[in-house]
């Protein structure tokens, strides 16, 4: 029973990848064209909270239409946004423009 569980591990690092991986490339690709353009995102705090944002708003949208349900589970977008604080911060860590040196 716990090789089963060790390859389903391994199998899911690929999943999770795609999942995850190719979102955070994609919105650390615009965050940091947006900075480019305009350095006045470019704060830390500005990236963790788009991070935040958009991570939440996903996976809203991923537990589909019970917007107006009152006794929602909000546990998968409270976690979905510190992850997405914490990649965005990460991402950012990672960026310097020109200017920066």
């Amino acid at each position: 029973m716990f090789g089963l569980v060790m390859i389903g591990l391994l199998l899911s690092v690929p999943v999770g990848f795609l999942l995850a991986g190719l979102p955070i490339l994609f919105g650390g690709a615009v965050m940091s064209w947006i900075g480019y353009h305009a350095p006045v995102t470019r704060a830390p705090v500005l990236w963790a909270g788009a991070g935040a944002i958009l991570a939440a708003v996903l996976a809203v949208a991923a537990e589909g239409p019970t917007l107006d349900d009152p006794t929602r589970n909000l546990n998968l977008p409270a976690a979905c946004m510190i992850a997405g604080a914490v990649c965005a911060t990460v991402y950012r860590r990672m960026i310097t423009w020109s200017e920066d040196g």
